[in-house]
């Protein structure tokens, strides 16, 4: 992995930001760019082995890239790619766009005292932010976040929205009090803790007003059914919740493959303990329940974290 890193308001900016970096840079090849604002308490870089760094001098502008961009004649990454988000900054300030890629930037402009974040349109390069005492710490990794400093405390509604889904909804993260900036975003941080966030692009689809329901369904059944027969082999599981997603699956399996085993995991007592093993036995598949020792989250708190990345 790789990360963008920056640091605000502190009193030794490059030492914070390389003790950041430290879990980033984790082979031979990774490396670590930094570049220090004189007198103000910031230093921005990257770590691992695909960014860049510039500055322009006469604004005293500073940039950091993590990632790449994509143009007409192929990517454009390392210091060239800092460039040319010093360049747009320099020209759309806080409404700039970088286009195609797969980037995390920031843009520290000393003559607002403002830290600028640009996310890539899928957040493929996540951007965290969060403050550690009077300093604001910028990382593309929580290993980094914890790293410098900030002590670990578990957010438990995104972990609630975890154990339902299987994944975090929206901004919400693994620890409390930090701060993922959005896909296609542009986030201003002020230094007197100011934010301004511009959108830039969201993902959205139109319904197609030229098919019926049957036919949507039977397009479904063929993809999803197409999906599980590339996935299934004699070590494949179902994770059975309950919910309309597994169920779709288990009715599946229980046609292709009736010997697959289903696990279920919850609280004891829980609604989807108790549906994932009322699913099985409707289907016809083998289950076992898990469930979850009181204290499980805070246990394994910072081995999640890291594995999670």
């Amino acid at each position: 992995m790789a990360a963008l890193l920056g640091v605000s308001g502190a009193t030794d900016p490059e030492a914070l930001l390389r003790r950041a970096a430290a879990p980033v840079l984790r082979r031979p090849w990774h490396r670590l760019e930094t570049i220090v604002e004189a007198g103000t308490g910031t230093a921005l870089g990257y770590a691992g082995f695909a960014g860049g760094v510039a500055v322009d001098q006469p604004s005293g502008l500073v940039a950091a890239l993590e990632g790449e961009l994509y143009s007409v004649d192929g990517p454009v990454s390392g210091t060239q790619a800092a460039l040319v988000l010093l360049d747009r900054y320099a020209v759309d300030g806080d409404a700039l766009e970088l286009g195609e890629g797969v980037y995390a930037g920031a843009v520290w402009d000393p003559r607002r005292r403002a830290l600028v974040l640009v996310t890539d349109r899928h957040g493929r390069r996540p951007i965290y932010v969060v403050r550690r005492g009077t300093a604001l710490v910028v990382a593309g990794e929580l290993k980094a976040v914890l790293a410098a400093g900030f002590e670990p405390r578990i957010d438990v509604e995104a972990w609630a929205q975890f154990l339902a889904y299987e994944h975090f909804l929206g901004e919400y993260v693994p620890l409390e009090s930090v701060q993922l900036v959005p896909p296609g975003a542009n986030l201003v941080l002020h230094a007197d803790g100011r934010q301004e966030l511009r959108r830039r692009w969201r993902y959205r689809l139109e319904p197609a007003s030229n098919a019926d329901e049957q036919t949507f369904l039977d397009s479904f059944d063929l993809a999803l059914r197409s999906a599980v027969r590339r996935r299934l082999d004699t070590h494949t599981a179902l994770a059975l919740s309950g919910g309309i997603d597994s169920r779709c699956l288990a009715a599946v399996i229980a046609s292709e493959a009736p010997a697959t085993p289903s696990l279920t995991y919850g609280v004891p007592g829980s609604a989807d303990l108790e549906l994932g093993a009322r699913i099985a036995a409707r289907a016809g598949l083998q289950h076992h329940s898990l469930p979850l020792t009181p204290g499980f989250l805070s246990r394994g708190v910072a081995q999640t974290v890291w594995l999670s990345e």
